[in-house]
């Protein structure tokens, strides 16, 4: 479809009335609305909606339209698309864009959002393309229906939805933003205060703060911001988490030796200045003093008196964990906690510091570093050419670092634990291979249970417990019974016993066989007893309630079949034959010249003595020709035969026997009655003559 687009067919439905006094931020009453013209051509160049005549006479049609706007003449983001049914006459139409309706899932948001926003046009506004697709007679509009090309700019006058922003604000009223009372720009002075104080100058607030900042392309930055709580950011557009009880929060990054963040500089000199700030990279804080360029003067802290307290722990009348200065020891100056005046640090003689307790010297420390207490750990001390630290009058016991974070610990002058790098320890071995690793040639771990109940290791649930939920499990031994015993849940009973003859308890303390299961109940559903698995296979071994049973299940335990069971009382070996688990029932065929083709042997197995006594039994191999169905063929390859069902074909052969017995009496009788009759016949015929 072709078309011809007049170049001044955009014009505003309502336009900026100007007047003497103040202009109004934004008038709701000002229609969201474009009035656009249009000239429409068939691929000949007749106009649509017209007659074949010349020339032409109007003949109006109607077409779905589809109006779309871009931020390029090619290419580029879609921003806005609406769908009309346009009449056309002469392939002339109008339209009101912004009085449609979406076309499928496109954006069709407010039309006055498309020129307000400023996306890096400049300041004149953004750049905006219209583009237009005609249905090509069919009243569909789909991927067969050409977009008319190029796209059209939209000249300036449609930008009037700018307007709304206005060039002053009349003193004792405010420029309101976003169409609500509860953010503008405004002057207050005398007669007019904002927070009940005469400001005497511009105020720009929000409803929930606002921001200053800086705008390059389409990189914007944020260089003051504040909220409702009177909390005010520079460089930060986050007033929360770490900030959140803050008032002020200056945040930049720095990686400088004197990270600076804040500056408080003198008026007649820059260079005179107070530095604050936080190297990000090292992880550390900083605060000095300048009386010009590199040129450090003094930083003092209550230079007019007072004590100078670092910490925040209290007590119900004094600060503790803070250093009070200054305080004398024997004439020499130093360091006291603040509360605590007897207890700090100062400096003995040049080049050396001591350490005080009680008003007592505790440890000096020289200047090479050593350690001298007056009782206890000093330094240093050489383990295997590696500086530690022992005790005083027993160099062979103490502590050392063997490598760097690694931890080792001595006595007699031999390594006796090792703490590695990952947290493992080690008591007897140098390179622990876990959290605790026991190595000796006598007993590694020994607990002692002196109260003759339960009494060993507990594992808990570090998690678990902080919500108060505790999980908790223990290897505990009692020393009243020589049981050891397991716990899982509850601390109280344990869940499995091994006692002191060997026997094991699972679900009981008191074990009367080697192994001894008590079940949490007799269920028939394989759930319970003992479990063999062999991937998604299993079998349970377990007590119903009155029989020893077996269950397998094929789906990893979803589901259970039981097979078999040992009756109660009768010790019988009973597999499940209830017809309602049974399925496709024949009757068994003659099999009597398939039974009498069975040999019967004895035999040693391989594995046995020759003195031995043989077993009875039949060859699989020579079974599975006549009754294929009695072998089965195991996970290694060997044959076996389901030696019960024989019985069934032995009653099924003797049965067929007796059928074939019964039959050859009949016959025989029948041949005996017939001659019986001819025999009386004959006898009657002679005792007639």
């Amino acid at each position: 479809m072709n078309a011809k687009l007049s170049s001044s067919s955009l014009l505003l439905t309502a336009l900026l009335c100007l007047g003497l006094g103040s202009v109004q931020a934004q008038d709701p009453s000002v229609p969201s609305y474009i009035n656009y013209q249009g000239s429409v051509t068939d691929s000949t160049g007749n106009p649509l909606g017209a007659t074949n005549a010349t020339p032409p006479l109007p003949a109006p049609i109607n077409r779905k339209v589809i109006f779309r706007i871009y931020d390029s003449a090619t290419g580029a983001n879609l921003l806005w698309t609406e769908e009309q049914t346009v009449t056309i006459s002469l392939g002339q139409f109008s339209v009101l864009l912004g009085r449609g309706i979406q076309f499928e899932s496109e954006d069709h948001d407010d039309l006055e959002s498309v020129f307000t926003s400023n996306d890096g046009g400049g300041p004149e506004g953004p750049q905006r393309y219209l583009g237009i697709t005609v249905d090509d007679g069919n009243n569909i509009l789909d991927a067969s229906d050409v977009p008319i090309s190029p796209r059209q700019q939209i000249t300036t006058t449609a930008y009037s939805f700018r307007a709304g922003t206005a060039d002053s604000v009349a003193s004792g009223s405010s420029l309101v933003l976003n169409n609500s009372a509860d953010y503008g720009l405004g002057y207050f002075g005398t007669g007019r205060t904002f927070n009940n104080t005469p400001i005497d100058g511009p105020v720009l607030y929000g409803l929930s703060g606002g921001a200053l900042g800086s705008v390059t392309g389409v990189t914007q930055k944020t260089a003051l911001r504040w909220n409702n709580n009177s909390q005010v950011g520079i460089g930060t557009s986050t007033l929360n988490n770490a900030a959140a009880a803050t008032k002020l929060v200056v945040q930049g990054d720095s990686d400088s030796l004197q990270p600076v963040q804040l500056s408080i500089r003198g008026e007649s000199d820059n260079y005179q200045q107070l530095l604050m700030g936080y190297n990000t990279r090292d992880n550390y804080g900083m605060i000095s003093s300048y009386n010009g360029i590199n040129n450090p003067s003094p930083l003092y802290l209550n230079r007019t008196g007072g004590a100078v307290i670092l910490g925040n722990s209290t007590s119900s009348t004094n600060a503790f964990g803070g250093f009070l200065t200054p305080l004398g020891y024997r004439a020499n100056a130093g360091y006291s906690f603040d509360g605590d005046e007897d207890t700090g640090m100062y400096r003995t003689s040049s080049d050396n510091l001591g350490f005080y307790t009680r008003n007592q010297l505790g440890m000096k420390i020289d200047h090479f570093g050593r350690m001298f207490p007056q009782n206890g750990v000093f330094a240093p001390v050489s383990f295997g050419g590696t500086s530690g630290y022992s005790f005083d009058g027993d160099s062979d016991t103490g502590m050392y670092r063997p490598i760097a974070n690694q931890l080792s610990f001595h006595s007699n002058g031999i390594e006796r634990m090792r703490l590695d790098a990952s947290g493992n320890v080690g008591i007897g071995t140098t390179v622990p291979q876990a959290k605790l690793d026991v190595h000796g040639a006598t007993v590694g771990i020994q607990i002692s249970n002196t109260a003759e109940t339960w009494a060993g290791i507990t594992f808990e649930d570090f998690q678990a417990n902080q919500t108060n939920d505790l999980q908790q499990a223990a290897i505990k031994f009692d020393s009243s019974l020589n049981d050891l015993g397991f716990f899982n849940g509850s601390l109280t009973t344990p869940k499995m016993v091994i006692q002191e003859d060997g026997k094991v308890g699972i679900g009981t303390v008191d074990p009367t066989a080697d192994l001894h299961i008590n079940q949490s109940s007799a269920s028939t559903n394989g759930t319970n007893g003992m479990r063999l698995q062999n991937n998604s296979s299993n079998w349970n071994i377990y007590h119903s309630g009155a029989h020893c049973s077996f269950a397998e299940s094929l789906d990893s335990g979803s589901t259970w079949t039981r097979r078999a069971y040992i009756a109660s009382s009768t010790g019988a070996y009973n597999q499940q034959s209830d017809l309602r688990l049974k399925k496709n029932i024949e009757a068994v065929g003659p099999i009597l010249d398939d039974v009498e083709k069975l040999r019967p042997v004895q035999y040693h197995f391989k594995s046995q003595e020759d003195s031995a006594r043989k077993s009875t039994g039949f060859i699989a191999q020579e079974v599975e020709k006549i009754f294929p169905n009695l072998v089965n063929t195991g996970e290694d390859g060997m044959k076996g035969l389901s030696y019960a069902e024989f019985s069934v074909l032995a009653i099924a052969a003797v049965s067929e026997l007796r059928e074939e017995k019964d039959a050859q009496l009949k016959e025989r009788d029948d041949k005996i009655a017939d001659l019986e009759a001819r025999l009386a016949r004959l006898e009657a015929m002679m005792t007639a003559e």
